[in-house]
């Protein structure tokens, strides 16, 4: 089935776009094109296809989208937004001739985890090093480790 966005704000359409892909329509590639004159027209389908979704240590908590191509920006886009992120509306620069550039962040990602000092002391080896991937602050001493995810929590 095929549902066809129409909208004269590139906000409204992206918003639309999210709540179409969490009710099961998709972007295809060779399929899906969107048009932008007059106003923005984006298609959708409501097929079973395959989209490689990120986990917590693909990528960050928070992630800039950037592509210079129409197209590519809206498959990065539903990409992300499949993998459980949300727009940062005030971040949004769509430019029809140059770059389009977007910031997504996920509230529930690991990175996210507030910790305290006698919750890490508490975690095993493994636990702490798992949290200090995810945000990019391992080291192989266990204490040191604590020590870096206080410091990125602002608690140190």
């Amino acid at each position: 089935m095929k549902q066809t966005i129409i909208e004269t704000n590139i906000v409204k359409l992206l918003l639309e776009m999210e709540e179409l892909i969490e009710d099961g329509y998709r972007l295809i590639p060779n399929k899906s094109y969107l048009f932008t004159y007059p106003h923005y027209s984006l298609d959708m389908f409501k097929e079973e296809y395959d989209v490689v979704t990120l986990t917590d240590e693909d990528a960050p908590p928070k992630v800039v989208i950037e592509e210079y191509d129409s197209m590519m920006f809206m498959f990065a886009v539903q990409r992300h937004i499949l993998s459980g992120y949300s727009f940062e509306m005030n971040t949004i620069n769509y430019n029809i001739v140059g770059t389009k550039r977007i910031t997504m962040f996920k509230e529930d990602h690991e990175a996210n985890v507030v910790y305290t000092r006698e919750e890490l002391e508490a975690m095993s080896y493994e636990e702490i090093k798992a949290a200090a991937k995810v945000r990019d602050c391992f080291n192989r001493g266990k204490n040191q480790m604590i020590t870096n995810i206080l410091k990125l929590q602002g608690d140190w």
